[in-house]
């Protein structure tokens, strides 16, 4: 299905209840109504001039709301209303595809009634207002003899009847119930947008963590495969090791002067000198730290020492 037959659907359906929006004639890039909605201000319905434009990228995009300046009426500031017509609202901020253009307009409606955002620009001929000032002392002194003429009759007037009464008194009530559901109206609108912002941070931090978590997530599963690999390594040099260690143990043991040889005579008798003067010298040093550790006492450390330099 076409993006421009998901807004014909709902043109369709905004037209059963918003009558006064006029499809006009349709583009390739964009759909157009234009026309007026009704609001309720002090109980009194106004029509607010209102174009609604849908673009191609509709319902993915939000419609684009204006109010036209007309010759009769002027555009007021609102939080809703730029100056320039163009209307905001958390709706089309924070635009979700599953939005209505009914659900849109019925929202839009409610601010309108809330504060409107036109006013009127027409002003009372000279002609009518001294029509007016006439009229006005004219009831003025027909006040005065209704007074004197209730003077003179000394008659109380009637009180209103029960029922004017009870109905005055309903009236009022709803007035006040209306004026209370439309402050609570206007703190839930405000509280909105920041609970939505607040939500969106919220989202982000999430989509952040979510981000960490499976870089981490990857780390760790590189890290678990090294593990796996320098395991298999060290298991395949210990096998490679303990087959050494069986090879070694598996020759015969090989005297130290049978691996060092010298190549002649004198080479040898040079080793074994050599390896008698470090004899020497390891036997006093292990005498010297017995008679430190006290293992023997001077005596002995003097009679080891004289055998020794009787056999140098």
């Amino acid at each position: 299905m076409s993006n421009f037959q998901i807004a014909y659907q709902q043109i369709h359906d905004l037209n059963q209840k918003h009558r006064n929006l006029i499809l006009q004639a349709p583009t390739d890039d964009y759909l157009s109504l234009k026309g007026t909605i009704s609001i309720t201000c002090n109980h009194t319905i106004y029509n607010i001039p209102l174009n609604l434009t849908i673009q191609k990228t509709f319902p993915y995009q939000p419609p684009i709301l204006t109010i036209p300046q007309t010759p009769n009426m002027a555009i007021r500031q609102t939080k809703y209303v730029d100056l320039q017509g163009k209307v905001y609202h958390p709706l089309l901020t924070y635009w979700n595809q599953q939005t209505t253009l009914l659900h849109l307009l019925d929202q839009i409606q409610l601010v309108f009634s809330m504060e409107s955002p036109v006013y009127s620009t027409q002003t009372l001929p000279k002609s009518t207002t001294s029509n007016l000032n006439s009229v006005s002392q004219q009831q003025q002194q027909n006040a005065s003899l209704q007074q004197i003429r209730l003077q003179q009759n000394q008659t109380p007037p009637k009180p209103p009847p029960k029922e004017i009464s009870e109905l005055k008194m309903k009236e009022n009530l709803i007035l006040k119930l209306n004026t209370k559901l439309v402050e609570n109206l206007k703190l839930t609108l405000d509280v909105i947008p920041k609970q939505i912002d607040q939500n969106m941070s919220n989202k982000n931090i999430i989509l952040k963590n979510r981000v960490n978590l499976e870089n981490l997530e990857k780390n760790l599963v590189y890290h678990q495969n090294e593990i796996t690999k320098t395991i298999k390594t060290l298991n395949n040099s210990k096998e490679t090791m303990s087959e050494e260690i069986k090879q070694l143990n598996s020759k015969p043991n090989i005297e130290v002067s049978e691996i060092i040889v010298g190549l002649n005579p004198i080479d040898e008798q040079l080793y074994e000198l050599m390896a008698e003067d470090l004899a020497i010298d390891d036997t006093l040093y292990v005498l010297d730290k017995s008679l430190q550790m006290g293992l023997c006492d001077l005596s002995q450390f003097l009679k080891g020492e004289n055998n020794l330099r009787q056999e140098v």
